[in-house]
């Protein structure tokens, strides 16, 4: 079928309209007082992922719950395949369409179930694709809806964790990462998540030392000029003694 839009791809549409005119056009949210909220990368990125599901749910309205499901099922493994071959973007377009085939159905037996069984997986598997593809605010996205739905889901923790050291966010990284290894239950997955928070103690420990560098580097300079400003008011006085000319001091 045609390649599904996103809010981003239509902001820069209008971009280009609008550019050419000398606007800008900016995403956000109009308070009720009539203040302008502007959204951020996570925002946007939840905008693109609810336009893309919007679009995908035609593809199964009014099809049986049964046959929703296995479509779910079918997309789910699909998706697994094009991700064991790497191919994160294919894998991520057949588990965006496993989602739109999730049927809840009418019981609370029949929610949790497909929740726990269906939805969580697909949605860190997702995540997983967001991940490699270092789309780190989408990763986050679905990371979030997880763990909402299941709060020891520690793929969806450890995945998240990851995203925010590609953001930058060592911080909330170190809590994630914490949180997954909490969560797991196997020895070996508690491994793998201790290994990434040592990774990240070696990054923060290159972050210190490099911001100790910066500010060494700024004291250095500070130092340096007041020091080059003193010999400059020295210098101009000595020379003006000499010359007769009024100095700065008995200006």
């Amino acid at each position: 079928g045609a390649p599904l839009q996103t809010a981003s791809q239509m902001m820069e549409r209008m971009q280009a309209t609008v550019g050419s005119l000398g606007g800008e056009v900016q995403f956000g949210q109009k308070n009720e007082d009539g203040s302008f909220f502007k959204k951020d990368e996570k925002a946007m990125a939840r905008a693109d992922f609810e336009m893309q599901m919007s679009q995908l749910a035609s593809m199964v309205t009014g099809l049986p719950r049964a046959e929703k499901l296995a479509f779910s099922t079918e997309m789910r493994l699909q998706g697994n395949t094009k991700y064991a071959a790497k191919d994160y973007a294919g894998a991520q377009q057949l588990y965006m369409q496993s989602l739109v085939g999730l049927d809840f159905g009418s019981g609370e037996a029949e929610k949790a179930e497909a929740a726990m069984l269906i939805q969580v997986p697909v949605l860190t598997n997702l995540s997983a694709c967001f991940l490699n593809l270092k789309q780190w605010h989408k990763c986050i996205v679905l990371c979030d809806s997880a763990i909402k739905t299941d709060p020891k889901a520690w793929k969806a923790f450890s995945r998240r964790g990851l995203a925010h050291i590609g953001i930058g966010d060592y911080v909330s990284a170190r809590s994630d990462l914490r949180e997954a290894a909490a969560c797991t239950t196997n020895d070996a997955d508690r491994r793998a998540v201790q290994q990434e928070l040592r990774k990240l103690q070696v990054l923060e420990k290159k972050a210190r030392a490099s911001d100790d560098k910066v500010r060494d580097a700024y004291a250095r300079a500070i130092a340096k000029k007041g020091s080059t400003d003193l010999y400059s008011d020295v210098k101009k006085k000595k020379i003006s003694s000499l010359t007769g000319a009024p100095s700065a001091s008995s200006a």
